[in-house]
């Protein structure tokens, strides 16, 4: 992650990927929306008196669900926020914890952004996780989503928002352990 890319970030509260991140992550609502534009194109320029009206609903069902999932994997780029009064040295004792409990892989930990993926993405049924941690001044931004670099995929479970709810819930319990 750049320095423009951390500022963005900060600024948005949405995590910033790179050109091939957001085809990667997007991948699959961009595929139903070319589906239904070549359905819909095929539509239009047949030369047959009775056009089949099945393939244009076809087109608007695929162009509806690569909407929704679109706006759904929007969703799953917004940062959740800890507010810490923890110092940055204590935080980063923390995530290295993280680290070692998730058996995550660091891809980039510099000034104030880490990023690590989890290492349990082997099997068809579970897939990498590309976590985010910036910080900024006395808060935590944290975001995981499925790795867009690696086997891409859809968070229908929960399953991030669930990771980054146990690492802002580790935080809490950090920080009432260390006051006094």
């Amino acid at each position: 992650m750049t320095q423009e890319e951390y500022n963005r970030s900060i600024e948005t509260g949405k995590l910033q990927l790179n050109a091939w991140g957001k085809l990667s992550y997007f991948f699959l609502a961009g595929f139903l929306f070319f589906i239904a534009i070549a359905l819909s194109s095929i539509y239009v320029f047949a030369n047959s008196a009775n056009p089949d009206m099945s393939l244009i609903w076809v087109s608007i069902i695929l162009g509806i669900l690569g909407l929704l999932l679109y706006r759904y994997q929007q969703i799953g780029l917004k940062f959740q926020i800890a507010e810490t009064r923890l110092t940055r040295d204590e935080l980063f004792k923390f995530i290295k914890k993280i680290e070692e409990e998730l058996e995550c892989l660091i891809i980039f930990s510099e000034g104030n952004i880490f990023v690590a993926k989890t290492n349990n993405g082997y099997s068809l049924w579970t897939k990498c996780k590309q976590i985010t941690i910036l910080f900024d001044r006395n808060r935590v931004l944290i975001n995981s989503i499925y790795d867009p670099v690696g086997k891409s995929g859809v968070d229908l479970f929960g399953q991030n928002k669930q990771l980054v709810m146990d690492i802002i819930n580790g935080i809490k319990k950090a920080e009432k352990d260390k006051a006094p």
